[in-house]
């Protein structure tokens, strides 16, 4: 996982194929694929709004360079 601002994070395509699930404050967005179940980002709000992405889920990513 990692961490951005909301600046940095712009989802292109697929946005249909997420779904929402929230829990107890519902204060926290947390994202899935509806299909395989894949945790893809959550958005939350403490001092600010800030994105946790999952990276696994980028094709073209080198996440050993990363």
């Amino acid at each position: 996982m990692v961490n951005c601002a909301p600046d940095f994070l712009r989802i292109q395509q697929g946005v249909d194929l997420l779904t929402l699930y929230q829990w107890n404050t519902y204060t926290t967005r947390h994202y899935f694929f509806k299909i395989c179940g894949i945790y893809t980002v959550h958005q939350r709000r403490k001092a600010q709004l800030v994105y946790s992405v999952n990276l696994g889920g980028f094709h073209h990513l080198d996440l050993v360079a990363f």
